[in-house]
């Protein structure tokens, strides 16, 4: 449960499926590369770990504190 997502790189049909099933359990995303050999240097580039990046947003409350008209 603590893995958020799986890369496969085979061509495997019936096991993507049985992973797709298996991730079902915590929504995890599942990404496949058919027949994609990650250790040749083709595939050396940081545009791969894109599809499982994140963006959060996090909003900072601006607050008038006892009437003064100062805030933080």
């Amino acid at each position: 449960m603590d893995v958020n997502a799986i890369f496969y790189c085979k061509n495997d049909s019936k096991e993507v499926k049985e992973i797709q099933i298996a991730a079902v359990d915590n929504l995890k995303r599942i990404i496949v590369l058919k027949n994609q050999d990650l250790s040749s240097n083709k595939n050396e580039n940081p545009y791969l770990v894109t599809n499982f990046m994140e963006t959060k947003t996090t909003w900072h409350p601006i607050e008038k504190i006892a009437g003064s008209g100062s805030g933080y």
